[in-house]
């Protein structure tokens, strides 16, 4: 019976014009049963649902029904594998709205918690009793460090390249970002450039970029003559 109503909702959602058809999550989370628990973990399967939060996040129907106090108390599902999928997004959630109230969310996980704002905060709203209010605050400082890394490496690619000026440790610094940037903790980002010589400069020069006449100043201000190429580079903090 449970392979048959497993396959059935399968077809019903395959066959479904909507990404999540109401009248499918309907019979779904009509009344929690032990059969119903062993279907819907199935359908969390083959939909990715639980699979980060992103997939979290996009099959929103499924998580504020299943979250929801009913089925959070229902009789019998924290003894199947139903209960242990509710205490891994419950765990998912609260904890990234922890990560947020102290700056250590990832870079990654931010942009997805902008793009899905709304959804994000309904949800942790359930797990947690209130919305989170760190996100427009979050929002404006990761804009920040993504704004000042693109600033960055125009600055290295197209100014320090052709005024001969040393650029190793901002290459350096770029791609360890690069590198890591998914991961990077948003507390970590925010002081990234700090201390850098350029970085006054960086909005100026980035929006100078098409400037055939600044490209010529900049130029000029390079010692192509020198006799070795020590002499012929521009340190970072005479820029």
């Amino acid at each position: 019976i449970q392979r048959i109503a497993i396959k059935c909702v399968r077809d019903a959602q395959e066959m479904s014009e909507l990404d999540h058809s109401e009248d499918l999550l309907a019979l779904l989370f009509e009344t929690p049963t032990r059969l119903r628990y062993v279907i819907i973990e199935a359908f969390i399967g083959f939909r990715q649902a639980a699979a980060g939060l992103g997939k979290l996040l996009q099959n929103e129907p499924i998580w504020s029904r299943l979250l929801s106090k009913t089925w959070m108390s229902a009789q019998g599902i924290e003894e199947c594998a139903l209960g242990s999928t509710q205490k891994h997004i419950v765990t998912m959630l609260k904890t990234s709205a922890q990560q947020l109230t102290q700056g250590t969310i990832g870079l990654s996980s931010l942009h997805t918690i902008i793009q899905y704002q709304s959804v994000y905060e309904s949800l942790v709203a359930l797990v947690r009793g209130s919305k989170p209010t760190e996100i427009p605050a979050s929002a404006a400082k990761l804009n920040q460090f993504d704004t000042e890394f693109a600033h960055l490496r125009v600055y290295v690619k197209m100014f320090c390249v052709v005024a001969h000026i040393e650029a190793t440790d901002l290459d350096n610094l770029i791609e360890g970002i690069k590198e890591k940037y998914n991961q990077l903790e948003l507390h970590v980002a925010a002081a990234k450039f700090d201390g850098l010589p350029v970085r006054p400069h960086l909005a100026w020069l980035h929006s100078l970029r098409g400037s055939d006449v600044f490209a010529g100043i900049w130029k000029e201000a390079a010692r192509p003559n020198g006799e070795s190429p020590a002499e012929r580079t521009i340190k970072q903090d005479f820029v």
